[in-house]
């Protein structure tokens, strides 16, 4: 048995760096090896070097076949990293935000963001506990919980910069002639007609579920949107590219795409960090929360507020009762501007002269009377009972004015029914 010795390529202090690479050799030695060959065994000594990566401070050991026949690098630096080291590539340090979802600490320490080991984590939004992989919170940069507001972090992103420009835009527009086709952003500014579209990884890249369209499909459809949209006087149509759910790649892409010239706005205008943080929020939470504190605003005040539609607003007030994040629903809006004095509900008093009775509207007196005699009542029918002098019901009613239904209910409140009238002014 004999031992076969080579020589090293590289130097101690040698700089391996190419485009995915930056390490120095700070130390060399020979691994001895046990081989075979024609039934006689020899020990091969390998080469083996100690770097440093000059990109992330890791150091560590390569062989030397692996560095110059297989272009291997930094073992901390790769995708997805082959070596976990706290302070450099771990959770904890590239991607914090991670931690407000992922239970044990721990895993945070000895998993990077793209691990597919599955750990418990906890929606902040709704308390729920669900296991998934680092690498699944990571690429959704959020739980898929049943809390969520249905927007996509590069759309929330998006929202986030536009909002802080202070500029007036519609979310998920749709035109007379697009087809019923729905468009991220539209923004009229200075005369001009602006559609922006967030293009996240279905825009280039085939689809991991058979669910949904084919690239070949989302191509066409992405063709045709730009098409008929700028055949309608769509001057400026921006694509970005949102392929991946990271902050700087959003960035990069918003500033490259030229969007912030035609806003008239420059780089510095923008806090990124806060579209991050807005990108990684739940709407449905943000906006259930400034319904509780503004519960007399109606859902088309709310919807403004926010740049979303009403249907959206009702959507995400019926998450917030569900998950706790507000206390009224929107039909309770009414029954608050009300119960205040704050609201003309439009209705005409009206006096029941066979009962003695007094009522803020017909609506009221034929749901009073329905619960009282379980006869159902209809609110047109009575009105068109008074407008005839007819009795409705075996019972005679008459119209009265607000100022008398006030003075009623002052002298007499068991016999009225409804809120005063606010007669001074209509705040509604």
């Amino acid at each position: 048995m004999g031992n076969k010795f080579g020589d090293f390529k590289y130097k101690i202090g040698d700089v391996i760096s190419d485009a995915s690479r930056s390490i120095e050799v700070i130390d060399r030695f020979y691994i001895p090896k046990s081989k075979f060959k024609n039934g006689k065994a020899y020990t091969q000594n390998e080469k083996w070097y100690k770097y440093k990566c000059l990109k992330c401070g890791n150091e560590d050991s390569i062989r030397e076949y692996s560095l110059c026949g297989q272009n291997t690098g930094c073992n901390a630096c790769c995708i997805p990293p082959k070596k976990i080291v706290k302070g450099i590539n771990d959770i904890s340090t590239t991607a914090p935000w991670m931690m407000n979802y992922i239970i044990d600490k721990n895993y945070c320490y000895s998993n990077a963001k793209y691990s597919n080991v599955k750990t418990m984590m906890k929606c902040p939004d709704c308390g729920r506990v669900i296991e998934k992989s680092a690498l699944n919170l990571y690429s959704n940069h959020g739980l898929s919980c049943i809390c969520g507001d249905g927007k996509s972090y590069p759309n929330k992103f998006m929202y986030a910069v536009l909002e802080q420009l202070n500029i007036e835009f519609s979310t998920e527009k749709i035109f007379d002639w697009s087809n019923h086709k729905v468009y991220d952003f539209y923004i009229k500014s200075n005369d001009c007609d602006i559609i922006i579209e967030m293009q996240g990884m279905q825009h280039y890249s085939r689809s991991i579920s058979n669910k949904g369209r084919t690239l070949q499909e989302e191509i066409e459809n992405d063709t045709f949107k730009e098409s008929v949209a700028i055949d309608n006087g769509i001057k400026y149509y921006f694509k970005i590219n949102a392929s991946v759910s990271d902050c700087d790649f959003i960035k990069n892409n918003i500033l490259q795409s030229g969007l912030l010239n035609i806003l008239n706005a420059t780089e510095e205008d923008i806090d990124w960090d806060k579209c991050n943080s807005i990108a990684t929020s739940n709407l449905y939470k943000m906006i259930s929360i400034y319904h509780n504190d503004n519960p007399l605003l109606k859902r088309d005040e709310i919807a403004k507020y926010f740049n979303v539609s009403g249907n959206y607003v009702w959507k995400a007030v019926k998450s917030g009762v569900k998950f706790g994040w507000c206390e009224y629903t929107l039909q309770d809006t009414r029954k608050i501007k009300e119960s205040s004095l704050l609201i003309d509900h439009g209705g005409k008093p009206i006096y029941c002269v066979t009962t003695d009775k007094y009522y803020c509207s017909s609506s009221i007196a034929c749901t009073l009377l329905f619960e009282q005699t379980g006869i159902k009542h209809n609110s047109r029918a009575l009105r068109k009972s008074i407008e005839r002098d007819q009795k409705y019901k075996n019972n005679k009613y008459i119209y009265i004015s607000r100022e008398e239904f006030n003075e009623a209910k002052s002298k007499f409140p068991d016999k009225c029914h409804g809120n005063f009238f606010n007669i001074k002014e209509n705040v509604a």
